[in-house]
């Protein structure tokens, strides 16, 4: 049974954020049967997400409580939609939409433009060459 504390239990699961279900747990990492240290499962249960268990490892207990942080704000503040992106999408999008904003460029502007420049008619092109044709 895993605890709703910052210990571990014996069997190295806790429940963190307390009350959230989310658990996490540490785990032997192995391949071909050599043991590289350990790391930590996070298990995110479908009634978080709202469609299917989420199962993510990190390497410290700090790295999977801020990962289960993450999902149970994300679940809390937007619902299931916070889970429509991956984890990449979303870091992609925090990193690239203040640099957009700053420009004075929306999220759908930046899409269209990419869709109607960068796919289709100049598929197969190198950037050098796009580049080329955008400049002139």
């Amino acid at each position: 049974m895993a605890r709703t504390n910052n210990s571990l239990d014996q069997d190295g699961s806790i429940i963190y954020p307390e009350g959230s279900g989310i658990r996490l747990r540490r785990v032997v990492n192995q391949h071909g049967g050599k043991t590289f240290g350990g790391s930590y499962m996070v298990d995110v249960p479908a009634a978080i997400s709202g469609k299917r268990r989420i199962r993510a490892q990190r390497k410290s207990l700090a790295e999977a409580k801020r990962f289960a942080d993450l999902q149970y704000k994300g679940a809390k503040q937007s619902g299931e939609s916070f889970f429509h992106l991956s984890e990449e999408d979303r870091q992609e999008i925090y990193d690239w939409l203040p640099k957009l904003k700053k420009a004075g460029i929306t999220l759908p502007q930046a899409a269209e433009f990419a869709l109607s420049n960068l796919v289709g008619v100049n598929a197969g092109i190198t950037v050098a060459e796009f580049v080329k044709q955008f400049l002139v």
